[in-house]
């Protein structure tokens, strides 16, 4: 009887942890529906005068949009995730560790050289810091 009454206690904790996990998800929905993301309304902009760029983060999350020398319109160049290290694993070329940020009115990348171990996530290089956008 007390194995049987354990297992039902178990469970409903289960049940409970399992329904914080999903509404996180809508939360973050809800978030990106009041700010909706474009290259009109992005808060950073960065590049270069031939290669401008503009980036929005909105509920953890960037989207970096170019448009190659203002001849065409802007297009959707790269996403992900802010404050929250990546390792990056190329099939060619050196393994990379990055985290995107915003400081004060500043979009920047960290970024440092790795090893090919995916749960080594230690520099192997100098990290090298590097302003994306400015805030517009």
């Amino acid at each position: 009887m007390r194995l049987r009454l354990n297992k039902i206690i178990f469970l409903l904790l289960l049940f409970n942890f399992s329904e914080e996990v999903f509404s996180g998800i809508e939360d973050q929905y809800k978030q990106q529906q009041k700010f909706k993301c474009t290259s009109e309304n992005a808060q950073f902009k960065g590049g270069s005068k031939e290669f401008p760029s503009r980036f929005c983060v909105t509920a953890g999350v960037f989207i970096e949009y170019w448009n190659p020398r203002l001849q065409y319109n802007w297009s959707v160049y790269s996403t992900g995730n802010v404050n929250k290290e990546i390792k990056y694993i190329p099939l060619s070329g050196s393994p990379s560790i990055e985290i995107h940020k915003i400081e004060g009115d500043q979009f920047v990348k960290y970024s440092c050289k790795s090893d090919t171990n995916p749960d080594n996530y230690n520099c192997n290089s100098l990290v090298r810091k590097e302003i994306l956008g400015i805030r517009r």
